[in-house]
């Protein structure tokens, strides 16, 4: 018995297609702002705590406490491309948890480009996990990009 037999006896008894389990997944894909998709840094950079606003150059970051130490290859959802501070400053904000940041180590940074659910060329392409409003794949900049990231 093939797969596609498989699915026809499974259909018979009354369970949905292949072809409606494709469709539903789909229509439950976020859009880019469920995704937190964000443009390209204006420099031609990946992102990374290098070039956070948030982070500062004594290796701390002003949304977590000053105790945790966050390198500059790491990357957070939270990234707001900017410069740097000097030095951390208690702005009074309550704390990011690091589990739910999505704090982690990236050294080449991240972005579309080399992301799994990438597919295009060094200016753009499309997210295979994201739809835009009209329900086709979203479109996105090869340097975009968003919470849902995966290395390739």
């Amino acid at each position: 018995m093939g797969l596609s037999d498989f699915y026809q006896r499974l259909a018979d008894k009354g369970a949905p297609s292949y072809e409606d389990l494709e469709k539903q997944a789909k229509a439950h894909q976020p859009k880019p702002w469920g995704v937190l998709y964000t443009a390209p840094n204006s420099d031609g950079t990946r992102k990374n705590c290098k070039n956070c606003m948030l982070w500062c150059k004594t290796e701390q970051c002003v949304i977590f406490p000053a105790t945790k130490q966050i390198k500059g290859a790491m990357i957070c959802g939270y990234h707001v491309n900017g410069i740097p501070s000097d030095k951390w400053v208690d702005r009074g904000v309550d704390y990011v948890d690091e589990y739910t940041s999505g704090l982690e180590t990236v050294p080449k940074g991240t972005s579309c480009d080399v992301c799994s659910h990438y597919k295009g060329n060094d200016k753009a392409g499309i997210c295979n996990i994201v739809q835009q409003e009209n329900g086709s794949q979203a479109e996105v900049k090869a340097l975009g990009c968003c919470a849902a990231w995966e290395p390739k």
